[in-house]
């Protein structure tokens, strides 16, 4: 799947000379939770990071001129589009990306009849309250993470 979204943004499959550009994003867009939680090792976070990116598929690049600004990691099954990650470096966040993203989607889980899931870090306000306005509803957590789900 690829979204359109607002300009001057457009997405891409992922490739592996992104990984550098993803990780500097995922450290923009997650370190001040995960230091809240767990704290911040860089090292780690980056060894896991590359690790986990070769086994993601189907992720997609969120690009300015070609550039990653954030990143979607999804898979989808029979019942299920679940998103594994999604993350926009802090400058890009608060655009409308993950908005129209979660637009398109929805539309995709209405014409399939899939639901979509997700985690969000409960100490994460600003994306749980995005998701509840898109009609997400927690349907389980963990002890630091609510689990949602979209249903059409």
């Amino acid at each position: 799947m690829i979204f359109d979204l607002p300009s001057p943004f457009q997405m891409r499959p992922a490739v592996g000379g992104d990984v550098e550009a993803l990780f500097s994003i995922h450290r923009s867009a997650m370190h001040e939770y995960v230091d809240r939680i767990w704290g911040w090792d860089d090292d780690w976070q980056q060894n896991q990071f590359f690790k986990d990116f070769n086994l993601l598929n189907h992720c997609l690049a969120i690009c300015k001129v070609d550039e990653p600004v954030g990143f979607v990691c999804f898979q989808s099954g029979p019942d299920a589009i679940l998103i594994r990650t999604i993350e926009l470096a802090k400058d890009y966040q608060g655009r409308g990306i993950a908005n129209a993203l979660f637009e398109q989607l929805i539309d995709v889980s209405e014409d399939s009849g899939k639901s979509i899931q997700l985690q969000v870090f409960k100490i994460n306000d600003r994306a749980r309250c995005l998701y509840e306005r898109l009609g997400f509803v927690v349907i389980g957590q963990t002890e630091y993470h609510y689990q949602m789900e979209f249903r059409a």
